[in-house]
Parts: C-alpha cells; structure tokens; sequence
C-alpha cells in the first residue's frame, strides 16, 4: 500500500515487512466481515508521524491548531485540525500526549503540509518536530472483539475505554493503543517500535478467533459503514471540519486560532456550502472517485470513496454533497447513469 504524501514525497510502503499482512486483500469479503464480527488488523504505517518536543509544545499547539490543548496531560490524546485562514484543512491529526513529547499522526497524505506548516509557526518556540515515521510502526485494530484481544498485550491491563485515551503495552515494548473517537465498534490504533511490528502484528490476529489482516478493499468499505473520512479521499485541502462531520477536531471556545472567523462564520450564517453523507448504489459498477452527482440536470456532489460489501452485492459510497442534496432519502443519479440513495452515516449494516 503505497500513497504520496502531499509536499513530503512517497510514503513508506510497510506491509511487506510485517508477514501477517502477506495475504491482506486477497479475500475482501472475509476480511469484511472479520471486521465486523470479531476483529481485523490494518497497517497504517505510512500515516505521517512526527514528535513535538520542547518546554511550550502544549502551548504552540494550542495557539496554531484548532483544538485545545490547555489541559491533556499524559495517557490522553485529541482529535487537532490546523487549518488554512479560510478555514481549509492542512491535516487533522490525532495528537496523543507522552510524558516528554507530543505524536502528532497525521490523516493519510496530509503529513507534508502539516510538517512544513508546523515548522514555519515555530518561530522563537523552544519547540522541535522531530519526523517519527521511519522508527515506529502503526496498525489500527478494530472489530467487536478487538477490546479482548488487545488487553493481554498493555502494560495495565483492559484496553482503554475512553476516546483518545492510551495505555503502553507490555513487556518492556516501546509503544501502547490509544482508543479512537468511534463510538462502535471499538477502534484502536497501536503504535510500537518498528521492529517489534512484526510480533505485535501476529500477536494481535492470534489472540481473537477469526481475526485477519485486512487490505485496502476490506477497510475501505469499512470506513464508507462507519463513515469515517479518510485523508486523500475525504479529507483534502479543498474541505473543511464542519462539511466532514470533525466539529471535534476543533475547540471553539479556546480564542483565536487560524482559520477561526471563517468558520465561526459558517457556523452564524448556516454556510455550510456541502455535507459528508452516506450513498446506497444502485447497480454493479462502482464509480470512481470524484465521479459527479447530479440532482435534475444539476451538479450538486462528487464520490469520495466507493466500497462493496460482498463481491455480488450493491455498492455503497461517501460523498460530499451540496448540503441541500444531503438529505437522507434523497435520490441522485451518479455520472454513469447508475442511481444513488442518501442514507444515514453509519449505515444500518455497521450497527449489525
């Protein structure tokens, strides 16, 4: 699995190094539904991660970000937006807090903006972002059974409960999970040493029947049933938080912060221009990312990701769409001539 990482050249490709991903992709509808009904295991090694360092770190990312960071104190994390002054995204990052330093984990492909945009705001900061990507290994785990699974490999015990927070593994292994802000299943991304990857990885599959890795197909559709937005796909330069649904990523109370009147003003004026939604498809074919959306004879949206849940089964997709369209049980023909139903984010089937 290999993807360009905006301004920061190619992404290290992973799955390679770490044998219980030899076989991910071959089976998406298996991998699917381990991922649904006991746990499936995603490499996400090529996410972008880099170490904030230094005496004020808390302090500059609470002044450059959206988010704040006035009280998270280490075992805690939060979900961050750094935004253009038009309220555009750089990165939405997943920022977890350890005792000397801050891991901020980009969103896929964003990691070269953020690096360039964290490092020109520096200044006179006792501040450093340190690139962490090459040391360290990241594998998401998720599934109904995925808690269980994961509480025998961390240091105290259960697995964490509370969104964003994290527990150290075991053992004396370099790393721990942090729980992410999904309400069901539960979700955890596992970060530990890159050499120690390989074990984890195995460890992890062993301690739950059923459990796979997972490859692209498989957690892609896993992602359009939970509606989770995903960086190159979702999360863009050309979007904002309130359209993807990441009110989270951002504290509106803290102060200023770039890109704060633009969306303040959104929120006053109802300007929210499009809407992340759900679409059930009609027919066989899935169309392709950025294929248009028309309501009548107008263009009011494009697929972002489109996902199958069985080899014959219909398709389903997230879009963003004119936030008039964004209404569920709304129909809109696809640019194929295929036919698209908005539904409600997750779908019924990720309640199953």
């Amino acid at each position: 699995m290999t993807s360009s990482d905006a301004g920061g050249g190619p992404e290290l490709e992973r799955a390679p190094l770490i044998p219980a991903f030899a076989a991910a992709g071959a089976d998406p509808s298996a991998e699917l539904a381990a991922l649904r009904h006991a746990a499936g295991l995603v490499d996400r090694s090529a996410l972008s991660r880099l170490r904030v360092e230094g005496s004020v770190r808390a302090a500059y990312l609470h002044r450059i970000t959206a988010q704040s960071f006035a009280c998270l104190g280490p075992g805690a994390g939060a979900r961050a937006a750094l935004l253009e002054r038009t309220g555009k995204i750089i990165d939405v990052a997943t920022v977890l807090s350890f005792p000397d330093h801050l891991l901020w984990i980009s969103a896929a492909g964003r990691g070269g903006a953020a690096t360039v945009a964290l490092r020109r705001t520096i200044f006179r900061d006792d501040v450093r972002v340190v690139e962490e990507t090459e040391r360290t290994a990241l594998l998401l785990w998720t599934g109904p059974l995925a808690a269980a699974g994961l509480a025998g490999l961390l240091a105290s015990g259960g697995a964490p409960v509370e969104p964003l927070a994290w527990k150290p593994l075991q053992g004396g292994r370099v790393g721990g999970a942090v729980r992410l802000a999904l309400a069901e299943p539960a979700a955890f991304l596992v970060l530990a040493e890159a050499a120690s990857a390989a074990g984890l990885a195995g460890a992890l599959v062993a301690a739950v029947p059923g459990a796979m890795a997972v490859g692209d197909d498989a957690f892609a559709a896993w992602r359009v049933l939970h509606g989770v937005p995903e960086g190159e796909c979702e999360i863009d330069a050309e979007a904002n938080p309130l359209e993807l649904g990441l009110e989270d990523s951002m504290d509106l109370r803290k102060g200023c912060f770039t890109g704060q009147e633009a969306i303040a003003k959104m929120i006053t004026h109802h300007a929210v221009r499009r809407r992340l939604v759900g679409l059930r498809l009609a027919g066989h074919e899935l169309p392709p990312r950025r294929a248009p959306l028309r309501s009548g004879a107008d263009e009011v949206g494009r697929v972002t990701t489109g996902a199958r849940l069985a080899a014959s089964g219909g398709g389903i997709a997230l879009a963003l769409v004119r936030t008039e369209s964004s209404a569920v049980g709304t129909r809109l023909k696809v640019a194929d001539g295929g036919e698209a139903e908005v539904v409600a984010l997750p779908f019924a089937e990720a309640r199953e």
